[in-house]
């Protein structure tokens, strides 16, 4: 499915990125945390979940305008693309994270070369519009863009950079060649186990 892109920067609120608005917060969060969403492999029951399991979980919230969330690239990442207006209202998860944890889910996401983070509006779990960060995908490819556009997050193909060496050749590029009629090649295989790289289904 193709889809026609304006690629923009998304505008950071006027107040302070990083800060919660006193109006916002709810009564458990303290000053020195931040509201994130996350809309990944960070949720519940997700690889990188244990990231946060120190935070505060909020429950469930939907962003207030709408973007392209779209899974991708070498090892099928979820990504949420800087592209305001398209795609849909996407649903997450809303944590309260100290600056401990902020530190390490800006280092996961390589923030400054793969990523930004941008504050955002949301409907939360009470249904009250709140400020809150979240990640973008700081540059993507033209195929990226073209992918389906999400609601929400269910996909179970990520490899977690953990396990990342084990193929002899990441699986959605395996993917992309079979989309192109290349077949299975010898470096579709995972090294040492001798099965097909599964791309179509569950990994």
């Amino acid at each position: 499915m193709l889809h026609t892109m304006t690629f923009a920067q998304v505008a950071s609120p006027a107040t302070e990125v990083g800060a919660i608005r006193d109006a916002d917060a709810p009564s458990s969060v303290s000053a020195m945390q931040t509201l994130v969403m996350v809309y990944g492999t960070l949720k519940k029951g997700f690889p990188n979940s244990p990231l946060l399991r120190t935070a505060t979980y909020l429950g469930a919230c939907r962003t207030v305008g709408m973007y392209p969330l779209v899974v991708g690239g070498d090892w099928f990442s979820p990504y949420l693309l800087a592209a305001p207006g398209l795609g849909h209202r996407v649903v997450g998860e809303m944590y309260a994270v100290c600056p401990k944890v902020l530190a390490a889910l800006d280092q996961l996401e390589n923030v400054g070369v793969n990523y930004t983070r941008e504050a955002i509006e949301v409907v939360g779990p009470k249904k009250e519009v709140m400020l809150v960060q979240t990640y973008f995908k700081a540059n993507f490819s033209v195929e990226l863009a073209r992918a389906e556009y999400l609601i929400e997050y269910k996909d179970r193909r990520y490899v977690p950079r953990t396990e990342r060496a084990r193929y002899t050749i990441p699986p959605g590029l395996a993917a992309a060649r079979r989309a192109a009629g290349g077949g299975i090649c010898d470096g579709d295989r995972v090294a040492g186990v001798g099965k097909a790289v599964a791309v179509g289904g569950i990994m």
